[in-house]
């Protein structure tokens, strides 16, 4: 019983942060096929759509969202260290 009673005295507290965090995560996710996109393109490996159709056929859809792992963290980090 004091365990659900604390849950509910810490929820208020942390919310932002979980929020932060999660909405964070989300727009990460995306943002970056769009920014892996824009990258090809300044390296001049064509328009939007050459670019986008050859990462799909050549590397998958998961080209689309390599390094996607270290970025999903970084808004939990951002929150916790300001």
């Amino acid at each position: 019983m004091g365990f659900v009673l604390l849950s509910f005295q810490v929820w208020p507290t942390i919310n932002p942060f979980v929020n932060g965090g999660a909405s964070g995560m989300l727009a990460t996710c995306v943002i970056q096929p769009i920014d892996m996109i824009k990258v090809r393109i300044q390296l001049g490996q064509g328009s939007t759509v050459q670019v986008a159709k050859n990462m799909v056929r050549e590397e998958g859809v998961g080209a689309l969202y390599k390094e996607l792992d270290g970025l999903c963290g970084a808004p939990l980090v951002k929150i916790y260290s300001e």
